[in-house]
């Protein structure tokens, strides 16, 4: 019989790689579809069910999670591939904040420019300047995500979503200090 401890950690290999390949179909059956051919869906409900996740999450790292979300935004959209690809950013964000830090959630309408902008801030170990460009990159997991798990996939498939329905993503980085990223939508 093999050691229980190497059992494990085949399993936990095993599982890895099913999530890998999930992860990899989900982003080519997104690359193939439409997304314009969806309903309204109500990106406020969306963002304030993300807000309870980064509330859940953050407590164990007793984060200081501060939401302002906009009442009242809809966007055409597949409510599911938004959530998740909003999701991931969220979830990056309380990964990498240190232990009693603060990450900001806001959703509001840029009038002007007759935007819809969700932005997710975190006090954090920041993102190299060199490793920004790379970080949509399929696989791409920057130095300072070892040690965590994941596959490198999350935000290239945000990324890929966002752009979907006519969007785009910006990150801003100091790093030791914070990261912000900007996800912009068409009204």
């Amino acid at each position: 019989k093999e050691p229980e401890g190497k059992k494990q950690m085949l399993l936990s290999t095993i599982d890895r790689a099913v999530e890998t390949t999930q992860d990899l179909l989900f982003i080519s059956r997104i690359e193939n579809t439409s997304m314009r051919k969806h309903k309204m869906v109500s990106l406020t409900s969306i963002c304030k069910e993300l807000s309870e996740l980064a509330v859940a999450l953050g407590d164990v790292k007793h984060l200081v999670v501060t939401t302002h979300i906009e009442q009242g935004i809809q966007v055409q959209a597949d409510a599911s591939l938004l959530r998740r690809a909003l999701s991931n950013i969220v979830h990056n964000a309380i990964t990498y904040s240190p232990e009693g830090g603060k990450v900001t959630l806001t959703l509001y309408t840029e009038k002007t420019t007759k935007q819809i902008m969700y932005v997710v801030t975190n006090e954090g170990i920041g993102i190299p300047k060199k490793e920004l460009e790379l970080i949509f990159t399929r696989f791409y997991r920057g130095v300072s995500s070892k040690g965590t798990t994941g596959s490198g996939l999350g935000l290239a498939m945000s990324r890929i979503v966002v752009e979907q329905l006519g969007g785009n993503i910006i990150v801003h980085s100091i790093p030791q200090k914070k990261t912000q990223v900007i996800v912009s939508l068409q009204m």
